[in-house]
């Protein structure tokens, strides 16, 4: 006998899917966020891309969901995952509150370096760029210098309690991490030979 999926959760399922613009994502996971509170939330976007650390704000009557963000030592916020239509935020709100992600589908999750800017203070830090995935979904990140290279660098935060990091967004497809970072790297090269002219 086949279950019956409740019409609330059958709409939220449609919505988690919903084709969104110049692309597509789907919520293909949510879980609560033990470690970071009752009101956090892991969620996972096209079985590609982890974001966690996605807390559920109650304020004046109404719910959103605030995604991880960086804050200066001068107290201005800086978002670290945007996304960039009012239907996908919908979507990604939407499984959050219903706890249903969409179905599992293999979605092609496409990239584009959306922002690259240079950081030319003497520092580990290289370069900070925002990567833009399917054209919905924009994710901020750092190229920085250590003593073995170049590494690009995810939102993460320090945490208090132990003062260890703590990613905030894992690209979970390591063909597609692995492109986006050659891609990045790249980029910084050729930004790095055209400053040198």
């Amino acid at each position: 006998m086949a279950s019956k999926i409740p019409p609330i959760a059958s709409l939220i399922m449609l919505l988690c899917c919903f084709r969104l613009a110049a692309g597509e994502i789907s919520v293909t996971g949510v879980k609560p966020d033990a470690a970071d509170g009752p009101q956090a939330y892991e969620i996972s976007i096209n079985n590609a891309i982890t974001i966690k650390d996605v807390k559920l704000v109650d304020a004046g009557g109404r719910r959103f969901l605030k995604f991880p963000e960086y804050v200066s030592q001068r107290k201005r916020v800086y978002p670290q995952v945007v996304f960039t239509t009012r239907a996908a935020n919908e979507a990604v709100r939407n499984a959050v509150l219903g706890n249903v992600p969409g179905p599992a589908r293999n979605r092609k999750t496409a990239f584009k370096i959306a922002r690259f800017s240079l950081f030319n203070k003497r520092s580990k830090l290289k370069a900070l760029a925002t990567v833009s995935f399917n054209d919905i979904l924009e994710i901020e990140c750092k190229i920085i210098e250590s003593k073995n290279g170049l590494w690009v660098g995810w939102p993460s935060k320090k945490l208090e309690r132990s003062g260890e990091w703590f990613d905030q967004v894992v690209i979970t497809d390591k063909k597609l991490k692995g492109t986006v970072e050659e891609g990045l790297l790249a980029r910084y090269r050729s930004e790095i030979a055209k400053e040198a002219r």
